[in-house]
């Protein structure tokens, strides 16, 4: 009964043709829907990439948002709606701009602001959870909560909790979302929103088959994360499964107040800086500098 019933919407919304319609079917799932969110704070990296030719940013705000006149439709955004999406990993974020071989990629690193935390809403992670007792994006859940919350749940509801989720997740997904501008996703996306208490929303990512990237809208961006890296890589070769061999030739080594970048001046870099830290975390840095896992300690204070 209560499969048939969300099934039914899932078609319902399938089908419709206007905005008008596609809301009011996701406002009947969402009606028996619990959002997820979750709290991230600064021991995350957030990564962007952006194609360069030979000439690379020089700025910050260059990496950031375009002007509004080059806005189009996006998976959340609406034509002229300054956002910014975030990739979980580097190589989430190559694949998510095509990148291929001989390609000149400049790569932009964030992290949450010091002292501060945003809750993340994700869509399509109950049914892992409830498998697996952990969150594929964010690891484990706390205290069974959520695996409780779906073992109380009488069975038939609970299956179409699930049912549910699946689909949420499948249409912010949806490869072919761009033949219609992304009237779907944007919709979704915005009662999201809506009704969440959130700053961010993750899904997955449609051209690395393991990635998530989370999207924000302008305020909660400029509010809340602060970059942290740049570099510039050269793309050498493409692998199988999503694998690809890049080097970095160029790196940013600290950032001047306006935002202005202040490049190595090294010819080879073997890795990336890192700027923007707090006092603590400059003496981790020193402590760690020669460690393989130092980017790792620093980041997670592990």
């Amino acid at each position: 009964m209560y499969l048939d019933y969300v099934e039914s919407i899932f078609d319902e919304i399938d089908q419709a043709k206007t905005e008008r319609d596609i809301t009011q079917g996701f406002l009947d799932l969402l009606a028996n829907y619990k959002i997820l969110s979750f709290k991230i704070e600064r021991g995350s990296m957030l990564w962007r990439a952006r194609k360069i030719s030979s000439t690379r940013y020089n700025k910050i705000s260059e990496l950031l948002y375009p002007p509004t006149e080059y806005v189009r439709y996006g998976r959340l955004n609406d034509i002229g709606e300054q956002v910014l999406y975030t990739s979980l990993r580097q190589e989430t974020a190559l694949a998510e701009i095509s990148a291929k071989a001989g390609d000149l990629i400049q790569i932009a690193g964030f992290r949450i602001q010091p002292d501060k935390e945003l809750m993340i809403s994700t869509i399509g992670d109950f049914a892992h959870i409830q498998k697996t007792g952990r969150s594929r994006l964010f690891g484990s859940d706390p205290e069974l909560a959520i695996t409780k919350m779906l073992n109380d749940t009488p069975r038939e509801i609970a299956k179409a909790f699930i049912y549910t989720d699946k689909f949420l997740a499948y249409t912010l997904a949806n490869v072919n979302a761009s033949q219609e501008d992304y009237l779907r996703t944007r919709t979704l996306g915005k009662l999201i929103y809506q009704r969440a208490p959130t700053n961010g929303i993750a899904f997955p990512s449609v051209k690395d088959k393991d990635g998530y990237n989370i999207f924000f809208n302008k305020s909660s961006s400029d509010e809340y994360l602060q970059n942290v890296c740049s570099f510039v890589v050269r793309i050498n070769k493409e692998r199988r499964y999503g694998m690809m061999d890049f080097e970095i030739i160029e790196s940013v080594m600290d950032l001047q107040d306006d935002g202005t970048f202040i490049w190595d001046d090294a010819s080879t870099p073997t890795s990336f800086g890192i700027y923007n830290l707090t006092q603590s975390e400059h003496k981790t840095a020193l402590i760690h500098k020669d460690d393989p896992n130092g980017l790792l300690t620093l980041i997670h204070g592990k």
